[in-house]
């Protein structure tokens, strides 16, 4: 399952280089669509979209750990570019 293989790379990196960052939180695979300004949105979207059964399909060239700041802003405290060859995926500085 793709969730298996982006929870692994997850955990590669949170063991090495992002070690910094881990805050000892279980990682979840997911996809920020959009930003609501209240629950009761927040609730109404997901009841939209709950039963969509379509599938994303991307390519991940870059991982980047994020800090939300006081104000709701992303910070972006690391990111790793990655690299695709006739070999595989793997990742450069």
């Amino acid at each position: 399952m793709e969730a298996d293989i982006i929870t692994n790379i997850h955990d590669a990196f949170y063991n090495n280089e992002f070690r910094i960052c881990d805050l000892g939180m279980q990682y979840v695979p997911h996809i920020t669509v959009g930003k609501t300004s209240n629950i009761e949105e927040l609730n109404k979207a997901y009841e939209e979209i709950k039963d969509n059964r379509c599938r994303f399909v991307s390519v991940i060239d870059k991982i980047s750990v994020e800090m939300i700041g006081e104000n709701e802003e992303s910070i972006i405290i690391i990111e790793k570019y990655l690299c695709v060859s006739t070999s595989g995926a793997g990742w450069s500085n």
